[in-house]
């Protein structure tokens, strides 16, 4: 765990005013890591940041300074975390007697809506902590092996869209959020397999994927990887947005804080956005399609250039309805 000891935790809790003991919030801490950290960076970073962490912290030293900051943003994260998830059962004590209010003299317990509002916030100082740790380790990659070489990794590996900056390029919402990229990575990685190759071809597509990581990229290469960031961005939001409950933090389920609910978006909104993306969706492929045809020769793009697929397209270039002249008369159904 990322906490050894209530000196540890009660400096990212904050407002302590009483005593606490770690054995209270030891299990807190335990779920706190296995319903929220796990699931956004992994267990072998965590338990790689976790080792380093021992009581009084006599251990930190021998840690990066870079490892040290990930440490800072970790425990931070989760402790918000801890203090959502523990808030209810710390309102209520457990014994042989079952749930009870404990009210020390002079003292009352909190109301509703302040543990509500608590809980609510403490949520949200997890959920920035954490993005800003996934900003942090994307910013320092090199330094924190057991991430890159995990499955949580959050730039992905040969893919057009390989980071929620990227993302947001194409559709701007995203707000470079992290965990949502991380929410779409399926549908990235579908959106850029048979969907792409029927725009492209697959030859090509593959061609294209290698040079992803180059760092000799043409001035035409660039431009077209852009473009096709572009498709393969709009495909996997317009394939994924019915199943998403948008509001403003993104969150992917509905929820109930005992006054107000936040509901999952009725279909006929899903719906709306969905058709507003794939209208963009269809925009940026005809751009994508256009811009191969207009750019690509013996010299550029060759291998799309002598393939069947530029061939039927330049082919069928030419309208393939009647032409409109005055001697032609127009047909009556």
């Amino acid at each position: 765990m990322i906490f050894k000891d209530i000196n540890q935790l009660s400096e990212y809790i904050g407002g302590i005013q009483n005593v606490m003991h770690f054995e209270t919030f030891k299990p807190f801490v335990s779920e706190a890591e296995e319903f929220f950290v796990k699931d956004s960076i992994g267990k072998d970073l965590l338990d790689t940041l976790s080792d380093f962490v021992t009581e009084n912290d006599v251990n930190l030293g021998a840690a990066t300074d870079k490892e040290k900051e990930a440490i800072h943003l970790l425990r931070m994260s989760v402790a918000g975390y801890v203090d959502f998830v523990g808030s209810y059962r710390l309102v209520l004590t457990t014994g042989d007697g079952g749930k009870t209010m404990f009210t020390p003299p002079n003292s009352t317990a909190p109301t509703k809506w302040a543990t509500l509002g608590g809980m609510e916030a403490a949520l949200s100082r997890g959920d920035t902590a954490m993005e800003r740790l996934l900003v942090y380790l994307e910013s320092n990659a090199d330094d924190f092996d057991s991430w890159t070489e995990s499955d949580f990794y959050t730039i992905l590996k040969g893919c057009y869209v390989r980071t929620a900056t990227k993302l947001t390029e194409a559709f701007p919402f995203a707000k470079n959020s992290r965990r949502l990229f991380l929410g779409l990575s399926d549908g990235l990685k579908k959106a850029q397999g048979s969907y792409l190759n029927s725009i492209i071809g697959a030859d090509f597509n593959k061609l294209m994927i290698t040079r992803i990581l180059a760092d000799d990229l043409s001035e035409a290469e660039t431009e077209l990887l852009d473009k096709i960031a572009t498709v393969v961005s709009l495909k996997a939001v317009a394939d994924s947005v019915p199943y998403l409950n948008i509001n403003e933090h993104w969150r992917l389920v509905s929820q109930f804080d005992g006054y107000g609910n936040q509901a999952v978006l009725p279909e006929s909104r899903r719906n709306e956005i969905s058709l507003q993306v794939e209208g963009a969706l269809e925009l940026a492929k005809n751009e994508l399609t256009k811009y191969l045809q207009d750019t690509a020769s013996a010299e550029v793009f060759p291998e799309y250039f002598n393939s069947s697929l530029y061939e039927s397209r330049a082919e069928s270039g030419t309208s393939s309805r009647f032409v409109n002249k005055k001697e032609r008369k127009y047909a009556v159904l």
